[in-house]
């Protein structure tokens, strides 16, 4: 709040959806409420950056693996975090987006960091593993899940109030989310600033094996080889595009890189999409393009994972060469 006074403050805000603003974009969807009203509030006449990072579909795993591309490079003071709808009870989400929120509170430029936990209709949420992480890491958790559903019991609203479909709100629903942001920001100034850093603390939640994972551009992986697959254009702001077509010759795509790890970042469909194969140092592991709830867009997977940094030589091919296959992102756990 004190930056916004200079001029040189920026908002960033990741998250799916509802956060790209689907059926409540351009100025009616939170992200820009938010952002409207910080500015009003806090900046006396100066203009407040912000960076809306938001992308459809996409859960935390991917949220992190974008993270220093999309957000962290443009140093936002503040930054809010939403996946509650589109994450699941694994181990990948829960390590994923803990590692996010570490990633972030560890920034030179020391940014606040605001969890905003969203509810399906029928009252889908991850709030229960990410309110965890945001008390570990003592950082603002924002309920819309709690908001909602004792404005649901109550009567007070009903659902069409706020949704448009069984996730996403319609542009009143986005303004009840800013509005209660507003609300949290009337709270915080009524608090004591806290005058000590903020320390990240020692304990962790799920673990933070993934904290250091991004999307690594072709050009920075050792002896890159395509193979049969074929270069293209990326999704939304994920870099490029690798695609395998049915029935080519299927000779492996070849790297090497540092790191402990690797992810896969791929479209995924409900049907039609084929099995990669990734081996990494010898070991193999598979990644199926087809998955429940998706419709062709980007979702991510951890492909191999070691304990201490050192050369990954990585071969990836189809497992059967009949069917399509497009990835959309390498990402390395540094």
């Amino acid at each position: 709040m004190d930056r916004a006074k200079t001029g040189n403050a920026t908002i960033g805000f990741i998250g799916g959806s509802i956060t790209e603003g689907m059926t409540a974009g351009g100025r009616d969807c939170y992200v820009a409420h938010t952002h409207q009203y910080f500015q009003t509030q806090f900046a006396k006449g100066k203009e407040v950056q912000y960076v809306n990072a938001g992308l459809s579909g996409t859960s935390s795993v991917l949220g992190l693996l974008r993270a220093q591309n999309d957000i962290l490079n443009d140093q936002p003071d503040v930054i809010f975090i939403e996946f509650s709808v589109n994450d699941h009870p694994d181990q990948s989400y829960k390590k994923s987006f803990e590692g996010l929120v570490r990633r972030c509170l560890s920034q030179e430029n020391e940014p606040a960091v605001i969890i905003i936990i969203n509810r399906s209709k029928g009252g889908y949420s991850m709030q229960e593993q990410m309110g965890a992480v945001g008390k570990n890491y003592d950082v603002p958790v924002i309920s819309m899940d709690n908001a909602l559903t004792n404005a649901f019991n109550s009567g007070t609203l009903t659902t069409d109030d706020y949704y448009t479909d069984e996730y996403h709100p319609h542009a009143e629903g986005a303004k009840l989310i800013s509005d209660c942001i507003g609300y949290f920001y009337r709270q915080a100034l009524k608090t004591e600033n806290w005058s000590e850093p903020y320390v990240l603390p020692d304990t962790t939640v799920y673990g933070t094996e993934y904290t250091t994972a991004t999307i690594v551009p072709l050009d920075q992986l050792n002896s890159f080889n395509s193979g049969s697959f074929q270069k293209g254009n990326g999704y939304g702001t994920l870099p490029y595009g690798l695609t395998f077509a049915k029935n080519s010759a299927n000779t492996p795509m070849t790297f090497s890189t540092q790191g402990k790890g690797i992810f896969l970042v791929y479209k995924a469909k409900s049907s039609g999409m084929g099995t990669v194969q990734i081996n990494v140092n010898g070991k193999q592991s598979t990644i199926n393009g087809n998955k429940q709830y998706t419709w062709g867009g980007p979702d991510a997977d951890l492909a191999y994972i070691q304990d201490t940094t050192g050369t990954l030589n990585v071969s990836i091919n189809m497992q059967n060469a009949s069917s399509d296959f497009t990835i959309w992102g390498i990402g390395v756990i540094q």
